[in-house]
């Protein structure tokens, strides 16, 4: 367990996670040898480009694979392990003891169905609450994730409001329950910056006022600053470093993690000539050989590098990185 969760019990024990599909020359993983974890309380973030096997990770621990995923490894969520018996461990606690906010509202929501019934089932199903006990407490959540004329929007339709209030009324419907575990994957992709600084800081007082661990999975670093504790860094469906949010933050180890920090813009900073990126493009699936994934793109690769692939190696700070040449 990593420093800044010592004391605390472990929500989420995630070992060795793979998943494949199936390919015309075998199968083709998506995730590789994926191992973190998150006490209870913990906002643990993971970071990455699109292809990296974040959002993928997610769907594993909720059960919502495709059936034609073959998923291996260990996720235990309070103790319990959640790939038994075909995922029906996680189906028993998902939407009351774990819950998914999703990167579109507006295709995770039900389009013909009002938004009071889409709330009010969630209460009724894990709760077994009553239409109209179900209707207010809807009404009360609504407001509390900050959605004015609550009344009114439950009679309305997804495609009826923004997407800032589209992503809160997911928002709301995954907390109803207090669920202990939220993973939240990119709630801020599509919208402005002014709606993600709100959905972000609503994400923070929700997960304080519940007491419930978070998984905020993005690809951008910069949003997680003040909300993360501790970081994970996927690159090709493998975790390549595994930090405190500060030591990060503070001093990358992976090449692939500097070159992320560098690209963000910096207030402070002059107006640059040119944004900074990393050169060339991430490996698709299936197109990663025996040696280090990010090593054509590394400025600090050597002959090892694509001959051999680094594991990830806990150091003796509690941060693990997967690289022969890390930064100093």
């Amino acid at each position: 367990m990593s420093a800044e969760g010592a004391g605390r019990a472990l929500c989420l024990d995630v070992r060795g996670l793979n998943v494949a599909y199936p390919g015309v020359a075998g199968p083709i993983e998506v995730v590789r040898d994926a191992s973190f974890e998150v006490v209870e309380g913990q906002c643990l973030g993971i970071v990455g480009e699109s292809g990296s096997g974040k959002s993928q990770s997610c769907l594993a621990l909720m059960g919502l694979l495709p059936r034609q995923a073959r998923v291996g490894g260990s996720i235990r969520f309070r103790g319990r392990e959640l790939l038994a018996d075909g995922a029906r461990e996680a189906r028993s606690l998902r939407g009351r003891e774990l819950a998914m906010v999703f990167q579109d509202p507006i295709s995770a929501l039900t389009p013909h169905l009002r938004i009071g019934t889409q709330l009010g089932e969630v209460l009724r199903r894990h709760l077994g609450t009553n239409a109209a006990e179900a209707r207010t407490r809807a009404a009360l959540m609504l407001t509390h994730v900050g959605i004015d004329h609550p009344e009114q929007r439950l009679r309305q339709y997804p495609h009826q409001l923004s997407g800032g209030m589209r992503q809160r009324v997911m928002i709301a419907m995954a907390c109803l329950c207090g669920p202990a575990l939220l993973l939240a994957d990119e709630p801020t992709t599509a919208l402005d910056a002014a709606v993600q600084a709100q959905v972000i800081a609503l994400l923070r007082s929700m997960r304080t006022e519940l007491g419930m661990a978070m998984v905020l999975v993005t690809h951008d670093l910069a949003l997680l600053s003040g909300l993360a504790d501790r970081i994970v860094v996927m690159y090709a469906g493998r975790v390549v470093e595994s930090a405190s949010a500060a030591e990060l933050f503070a001093r990358p180890l992976h090449p692939y993690t500097a070159g992320l920090l560098a690209c963000v813009p910096r207030w402070t900073d002059a107006p640059p000539s040119r944004f900074a990126s990393i050169p060339g493009v991430p490996p698709g699936p299936g197109a990663v050989g025996g040696g280090c994934a990010f090593a054509p793109r590394c400025t600090r690769a050597a002959a090892r590098c694509l001959q051999s692939r680094p594991e990830l190696a806990p150091r003796a700070d509690g941060r693990c990185v997967a690289c022969h040449f890390p930064h100093a």
